[in-house]
Protein backbone atom coordinates (compact mmCIF):
# COMPACT_ATOMS: atom_id res chain seq x y z
CA UNK A 1 0.00 0.00 0.00
CA UNK A 2 1.65 3.37 -0.85
CA UNK A 3 1.98 5.80 2.20
CA UNK A 4 -0.25 8.75 2.85
CA UNK A 5 1.49 12.26 1.69
CA UNK A 6 0.55 15.27 3.94
CA UNK A 7 -0.57 18.46 1.65
CA UNK A 8 1.13 21.40 3.06
CA UNK A 9 -0.35 24.84 2.36
CA UNK A 10 -2.61 26.02 5.41
CA UNK A 11 -1.48 28.09 8.30
CA UNK A 12 -4.54 26.31 10.78
CA UNK A 13 -6.62 23.10 10.10
CA UNK A 14 -7.69 22.18 7.10
CA UNK A 15 -11.61 21.62 7.14
CA UNK A 16 -12.44 20.19 4.26
CA UNK A 17 -11.25 18.84 1.28
CA UNK A 18 -12.47 17.78 -2.34
CA UNK A 19 -11.21 16.61 -5.56
CA UNK A 20 -12.20 17.51 -8.68
CA UNK A 21 -13.82 15.14 -11.61
CA UNK A 22 -13.05 17.59 -14.59
CA UNK A 23 -9.04 17.38 -13.62
CA UNK A 24 -7.44 14.04 -12.42
CA UNK A 25 -5.09 15.10 -9.42
CA UNK A 26 -6.67 18.18 -8.90
CA UNK A 27 -7.47 18.86 -5.48
CA UNK A 28 -8.90 22.28 -3.26
CA UNK A 29 -9.26 22.24 0.59
CA UNK A 30 -10.56 24.67 2.94
CA UNK A 31 -9.06 26.06 6.22
CA UNK A 32 -9.72 27.76 9.59
CA UNK A 33 -7.39 30.20 8.43
CA UNK A 34 -9.88 31.58 5.75
CA UNK A 35 -8.22 30.52 2.78
CA UNK A 36 -8.62 27.77 0.12
CA UNK A 37 -5.43 26.30 -1.13
CA UNK A 38 -5.28 24.31 -4.80
CA UNK A 39 -2.85 20.77 -4.98
CA UNK A 40 -1.89 18.95 -8.32
CA UNK A 41 -1.24 15.98 -6.56
CA UNK A 42 1.33 15.22 -9.07
CA UNK A 43 3.72 17.38 -7.26
CA UNK A 44 4.19 18.23 -3.39
CA UNK A 45 3.35 21.53 -3.50
CA UNK A 46 0.79 23.68 -3.02
CA UNK A 47 -0.15 25.64 -6.57
CA UNK A 48 -1.92 28.49 -5.27
CA UNK A 49 -3.68 30.17 -2.30
CA UNK A 50 -6.77 31.94 -2.34
CA UNK A 51 -6.75 34.19 1.28
CA UNK A 52 -10.49 35.02 1.81
CA UNK A 53 -10.36 36.87 5.35
CA UNK A 54 -10.03 35.85 8.84
CA UNK A 55 -12.98 33.48 8.93
CA UNK A 56 -13.09 29.63 8.59
CA UNK A 57 -14.62 27.74 5.43
CA UNK A 58 -16.23 24.86 6.23
CA UNK A 59 -17.26 23.47 2.85
CA UNK A 60 -16.08 23.61 -0.90
CA UNK A 61 -17.86 22.51 -4.37
CA UNK A 62 -16.76 22.22 -8.04
CA UNK A 63 -19.42 23.43 -9.99
CA UNK A 64 -20.02 21.11 -13.29
CA UNK A 65 -19.49 22.81 -16.44
CA UNK A 66 -17.40 25.84 -15.40
CA UNK A 67 -13.98 25.20 -17.29
CA UNK A 68 -10.54 26.44 -16.02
Amino acid sequence: MAEARRLRGHKATATCCIASRDRPGLVATSGEDGCICWFDLRCKDVLFTMDLGANSISSLCFKPGIKD
